[in-house]
């Protein structure tokens, strides 16, 4: 349960949640690939809506709230 306890240090319960479904994927098959893969089709994921708004237009930066 590293992934949990991990995620707990965070103040985004969202990524709470994302350790708790990790660690719990990675608990019910005893296998790390699983929690490795979720989280990598979840960073594609982000990286294509990035950059599909970023196509469209969408400043990202401000939509992140990034300086």
């Amino acid at each position: 349960m590293k992934f949990v306890s991990m995620q707990f240090l965070s103040s985004n319960l969202v990524d709470y949640h994302a350790g708790v479904a990790l660690g719990f994927s990675y608990a019910q098959t005893r296998n790390l690939l699983t929690p490795i893969t979720i989280h990598a089709f979840w960073n594609s994921g982000v990286i294509l809506l990035l950059t599909f708004l970023q196509l469209q237009g969408y400043d990202i930066k401000e939509l992140l709230g990034a300086s």
